[in-house]
């Protein structure tokens, strides 16, 4: 399957914060996104091991995906984890 860009809705957390604004991932089993500042309403906590998990900046809740260390360009977002637009 290809990844394609959401044009249409963004991903908001549970609680309404949001992740990622519409058109800024690239999608197909997970949101793979190139730079954390591409990032809404998301925290980095510190890592375990070469893996950071991404969490909800406002309630804290996830993991709601990871990045690893040893590429600073690329992000996951568990899909399951977030609700669209």
């Amino acid at each position: 399957m290809q990844p394609t860009r959401k044009r249409k809705a963004g991903l908001r957390q549970p609680g309404g914060s949001c992740v990622l604004q519409p058109g800024a991932a690239l999608f197909s089993r997970a949101g793979l996104v190139d730079g954390m500042l591409i990032f809404e309403d998301v925290g980095f906590p510190k890592g375990v091991g070469d893996i950071k998990f991404l969490v909800c900046a406002d309630c804290e809740i996830g993991p709601i995906g990871w990045h690893c260390l040893d590429d600073k360009h690329s992000f996951c977002v568990a899909l399951e984890r977030v609700s669209q637009d």
